[in-house]
């Protein structure tokens, strides 16, 4: 499965759009599942010591335990879209390493070391594009429809974004949706009558 550029128009219904996070939480693989299409969201800032690049699991009797794609040097207004992760695969033999104390623990250690293999096995750079192949190989496992496209790949013509809330509102409308599904965490961030009112 890959990410790949666009060059025609997307139609969906119900879209979600989310930051492509690095092996996201289970409420993301839920509002996927919730959705026609999914956005992996590009063109925003990235932010250091987020979950872009890193997340964490648990390590047994020591709380938890940090993984972390490293990416190329940075500056601090770099969008997502343009940060790439380090060439080489030490990082990955990290992460895998990491997770080696679950051998004997974890009845499904197994599976879930080759699905992090395939997903490694990719060698694209782009962090935005490469987290976006990981959700669809972790969709693919969990048997969960994920059409998808990279937002910076999209080519969408949008109208004016004069506000944070507005860039789903817009991207939305430029894929005919007709609803738009956000976690109910991120609810107090968006002004619902501009979304009602489809302004």
């Amino acid at each position: 499965m890959e990410v790949s550029s666009l060059t025609t128009p997307i139609k969906a219904e119900k879209v979600a759009i989310m930051q492509p996070y690095f092996f996201p939480y289970l409420g993301y693989f839920a509002l996927i599942k919730h959705t026609d299409f999914f956005v992996s969201f590009d063109p925003v800032q990235y932010i250091r010591k987020g979950w872009i690049n890193r997340n964490r699991v648990l390590k047994p009797n020591e709380s938890w335990q940090y993984i972390t794609a490293p990416i190329q040097g940075t500056d601090r207004e770099a969008l997502i879209k343009d940060v790439l992760v380090t060439e080489g695969d030490a990082w990955k033999t990290q992460i895998l390493r990491q997770l080696e104390h679950y051998k004997k623990r974890s009845p499904y250690y197994a599976e879930v070391k080759a699905l992090l293999e395939r997903c490694f096995a990719n060698p694209e750079l782009s962090i935005s594009r490469l987290n976006t192949f990981y959700l669809a190989q972790v969709c693919e496992y969990l048997e969960i429809p994920f059409n998808h496209a990279v937002f910076s790949d999209m080519n969408l013509e949008l109208g004016p974004v004069t506000a944070p809330d507005e860039w789903a509102l817009r991207t939305s409308q430029a894929m005919g949706a007709t609803t738009y599904i956000n976690p109910p965490g991120g609810r107090e961030f968006f002004n619902a009558e501009k979304y009602e009112q489809g302004e």
